[in-house]
């Protein structure tokens, strides 16, 4: 059996509240612009700010959690911050717990965060992984909890 899972901000409600504060923004800079309220060099500061709010919209939207598990381990990327798999055999796995919690509260939010020496990888509020290796400890959000646990339950029978 193989487990994959892509997570993003694309369809969650991030996505709506960062248009609903952009937008207005962008409205009101533009009619200052146009109204001459910024003065000569008004459009330097109109294009550095334009190309913030774009910049920090492409951001969120590309945002995408990958995770992939099979016989052999686990491994995940969250593009465009961690851009190459890493990759875990079972072997370095100590643990892998599947826990029902708003980790949205516990972490303050949604994203990539690193908390009480562990990072955690939150795109959703309704499940986590927790991984342990050897030598630290992550969170991976999913939507799966069944799908995972029963990898992890063929792992524990392979052994």
């Amino acid at each position: 059996m193989v487990f994959k899972e892509k997570q993003s901000f694309r369809n969650s409600w991030l996505i709506f509240l960062l248009v609903f504060f952009q937008v207005p923004v962008m409205i009101f800079m533009t009619i200052n612009w146009i109204t001459g309220e910024l003065g000569e060099k008004g459009y330097i500061e109109w294009l550095i700010l334009m190309a913030i709010l774009g910049f920090v919209f492409w951001l969120v939207w590309s945002f995408e959690l990958e995770t992939r598990m099979d016989r052999y381990g686990l491994q995940y990327r969250c593009f465009p911050i961690v851009r190459n798999w890493r990759k875990y055999t079972k072997e370095e796995i100590v643990s892998v717990e599947v826990k029902k919690r708003g980790s949205l509260w516990r972490f303050g939010g949604l994203g990539i965060r690193y908390r009480f020496g562990h990072w955690a990888y939150v795109f959703n509020n309704k499940y986590y992984v927790m991984v342990t290796l050897k030598s630290k400890q992550f969170e991976l959000s999913t939507l799966k909890p069944e799908e995972i646990q029963s990898m992890v339950a063929e792992w524990n029978n392979e052994n």
